[in-house]
């Protein structure tokens, strides 16, 4: 029964390492790690929970310090969701590619994070005059990550399209030219498919993105079970099935959850914050020490 076991979670296990859009998130989260490590040393060091510390930061080099902290923090998180869009298209264009380096691949990298990101900004309504930069932060991770795997998959499908497919002159054309010329078509039919989507999903769902689409499902769910446990639990539990796709459930969902523990517990101390820093931290770490304590009582 345990082999069994054990050869369904390795079948399962190797889905997702062999799919191409499992290795594109994974492997844009990979190229992101720069990024995400730079934005958190800065809000740390900005954010530590030192009175005194606190006191003398915005002193220190005449406030310098802390204005080039911000400005770290503020080349990272507040726009995380477009370099997340880029790595996404990269690393989906480079597992297209077979990981291959020649010039029309990277020119292709290119020219896929250019449409995905031409759609993102689409989306989040950049072309509107109440348009604000918050919108490029962490919440629209999946936005993000949806479009850059969408967006890239449609761009290769067409382009593979025979009719779309542009006779290679005898003579030796530059192969990022030919590559940019052949992609016209495949661009444009992209970056129009998505926005006559996005009209027609205003149009009929009444909603501004397909995220609060899906936080508008998840609360009407949450509705019918009319039961604060039961809720809190299944709201746990899209968290980190969203983890298991590389998507921050807890940005995601944060509407949601503001609303649902501000209705179940607002008589009691357990908000947000509290499942936050007590419940999934705190409890990992608390897992972390029991283990501790047990492998020295083992050795």
């Amino acid at each position: 029964m345990r082999e069994r076991f054990k050869e369904k979670l390795f079948t399962i296990s190797n889905f997702f390492e062999n799919t191409t859009v499992f290795m594109a998130v994974r492997q844009g989260l990979i190229m992101m790690i720069p990024l995400i490590l730079s934005g958190s040393i800065s809000l740390m060091l900005m954010s530590l929970p030192i009175a005194a510390y606190q006191n003398i930061l915005p002193g220190i080099l005449n406030g310098k310090l802390l204005e080039v902290l911000e400005f770290i923090y503020a080349g990272t998180f507040k726009v995380f969701s477009v370099p997340m869009t880029v790595a996404t298209s990269v690393s989906y264009t480079m597992i297209n590619h077979n990981n291959k380096l020649e010039r029309e691949v990277i020119s292709d990298c290119f020219i896929v994070s250019i449409i995905n990101l031409i759609t993102f900004m689409g989306y989040i309504g950049v072309q509107f005059d109440n348009f604000s930069v918050q919108q490029l932060g962490t919440a629209n991770t999946f936005m993000a990550i949806f479009i850059a795997l969408l967006g890239s998959f449609m761009y290769f499908k067409i382009k593979k399209l025979k009719i779309f497919q542009l006779k290679r002159p005898e003579t030796d054309v530059d192969g990022i030219y030919y590559n940019a010329i052949s992609s016209i078509v495949p661009a444009i039919i992209v970056v129009v498919t998505f926005a006559f989507a996005d009209q027609l999903f205003k149009v009929i769902f009444n909603v501004n993105s397909i995220q609060q689409g899906l936080e508008i499902v998840i609360k009407k769910f949450l509705n019918i079970l009319d039961s604060g446990i039961i809720e809190g639990i299944v709201i746990l539990l899209l968290i980190h099935i969203m983890w298991f796709f590389g998507l921050h459930g807890s940005n995601i969902l944060d509407s949601t959850m503001q609303q649902k523990y501000s209705a179940i517990c607002s008589t009691e101390i357990y908000n947000k914050t509290f499942q936050d820093v007590f419940t999934i931290l705190g409890g990992s770490w608390s897992c972390n020490s029991n283990n501790i304590v047990l492998k020295k009582k083992g050795n």
